[in-house]
């Protein structure tokens, strides 16, 4: 069961760092060619999309993550490994809560330079935080099948 609750939870982490990859890359940098007139409706379409995409795997990653370092027994992954994965995930959570949420609120009044600067900049922590992430559940897995 551990090893599924492993696998699952690489996927969810592969899919949403493709995911942010795709929106640091593609969709954000289109924020600055959006329409201004119409860029309030343009970001309310955005966050009401996005959220059905990434609002409950975010919740799947964050309740793996956390069974996985509050279950010392596990042989699935060392106590270090699993600490370092649920740190990754409270980053990815702080920099979404803290810095790329404030911004959306700021850009849906309209489209407003520095805010849209802010979000297209901090966004690259999340960025990081899941490719990390990835990459170390990825090793776990490795790891597993040896």
């Amino acid at each position: 069961m551990d090893k599924l609750l492993l696998l699952v939870q690489l996927l969810v982490t592969v899919y949403l760092t493709g995911l942010i990859w795709t929106i640091g890359v593609v969709h954000y940098p289109l924020f600055n060619m959006a329409d201004r007139a119409n860029f309030a409706a343009f970001e309310a379409a955005h966050s009401a999309r996005i959220s059905g995409i990434v609002l409950l795997p975010m919740l799947l990653e964050l309740g793996l993550s956390v069974a996985m370092a509050l279950n010392p027994s596990s042989a699935i992954a060392p106590s270090w490994a699993a600490w370092l994965g649920l740190g990754l995930v409270g980053l990815i959570w702080a920099s979404t809560f803290l810095l790329q949420v404030p911004q959306h609120s700021q850009l849906s009044s309209g489209f407003d330079h520095k805010a849209y600067e802010l979000l297209v900049g901090t966004n690259w922590i999340r960025v990081v935080a899941w490719s990390a992430r990835s990459a170390l559940l990825a090793w776990l897995v490795w790891v597993q099948l040896r």
